[in-house]
């Protein structure tokens, strides 16, 4: 049975399939998906993984270190990153990334620290909260 992580996000949401009934707490940094929340609760739908209900992602939440899908050292296998997809006309990462910026000063204080550059990726944001040691919001290159 799904878990609730927060107001609106379900552990399998955030975990692959196969690691489905399993305790989220053990993967996930709680601030990356409240983070994530702040987002769904500005914009609305925001899609992690959704192969559990018959769609393609399933690795863009927590994923295993023997994944071959990114980094080796990725925040995503550490539980501290998400790549989100809008579900809203209008709305894409790029415009969701802009607003963090403009927003920047509350989004640090919920823990985010790096973007992958949205006019990169172009589909998805990348949001995670892996230890910097900057005052700012790093965006990266993919």
């Amino acid at each position: 049975m799904a878990q609730r992580v927060t107001k609106d996000f379900f552990d399998i949401e955030l975990l692959p399939i196969e690691y489905h009934g399993r305790n989220w707490k053990t993967f996930i940094d709680v601030r990356i998906v409240k983070i994530a929340q702040r987002l769904r609760d500005q914009f609305g739908s925001i899609t992690v993984n959704d192969k559990y209900l018959g769609g393609n992602y399933n690795l863009s939440g927590w994923r295993p270190f023997d994944s071959k899908i990114g980094a080796s050292f990725s925040a995503h296998k550490f539980g501290r990153g998400l790549d989100l997809k809008f579900n809203i006309e209008l709305i894409d990462p790029i415009a969701v990334q802009a607003y963090i910026i403009q927003n920047e000063a509350e989004f640090i204080e919920l823990g985010l620290t790096r973007m992958e550059n949205a006019h990169k990726t172009v589909t998805w944001l990348h949001i995670d909260c892996t230890f910097t040691g900057s005052n700012k919001i790093v965006i990266f290159n993919p």
